[in-house]
């Protein structure tokens, strides 16, 4: 009882805070060529959030990966391009963001297919094995691990981040 209230809990604030993000890009957006940007978070929440459901596997390694993945893809890039105000290739603007959003549905719809099949039909076959619980404590543990460590030694050495080019 006190795993589904968590999981209700979880998926109400996901929501929330992608319809507040959302809201705000709605707001301050100042440009209407962008305005279709603002359907990339919104294609997350049904797609990913609410049909999807990929917040409830997130003890799965390649699952985790793929929510972090998602999230700067698809709720943080963005919000971020619509705050910077200016976009480098004005012309394929519009053609790149019916990209994002074809590639979103793809992944979506996979996704879903994944979830419904695989990992509700293995959640089923192990609720009482208790091997489960000590294979995936440790998993969990290690990307926890990395990802201290990794902020860690960019708040040491911020120059680390200069061989890295994300656009």
């Amino acid at each position: 009882m006190n795993k589904k209230i968590h999981e209700k809990t979880l998926l109400f604030f996901w929501i929330l805070g992608v319809i507040s993000l959302t809201l705000i890009l709605i707001i301050f957006n100042q440009n209407t060529d962008a305005l279709l940007l603002i359907c990339v978070p919104l294609i997350y929440l049904i797609l990913f959030i609410i049909f999807g459901q990929i917040h409830k596997y997130y003890i799965y390694p390649g699952m985790f990966i793929l929510n972090v993945i998602c999230i700067i893809r698809y709720i943080f890039i963005p919000f971020f391009v619509l705050l910077d105000g200016e976009y480098s290739a004005q012309a394929y603007m519009t053609e790149g963001i019916m990209l994002m959003i074809y590639e979103q549905i793809c992944l979506g719809l996979f996704l879903i297919f994944i979830t419904n099949n695989y990992y509700r039909k293995y959640e089923k076959n192990s609720q009482v094995n208790y091997l489960q619980n000590d294979i995936t404590k440790g998993p969990e543990l290690v990307f926890k691990a990395i990802i201290v460590i990794a902020i860690i030694i960019v708040l040491i050495n911020p120059n680390a981040l200069n061989n890295f080019n994300f656009f």
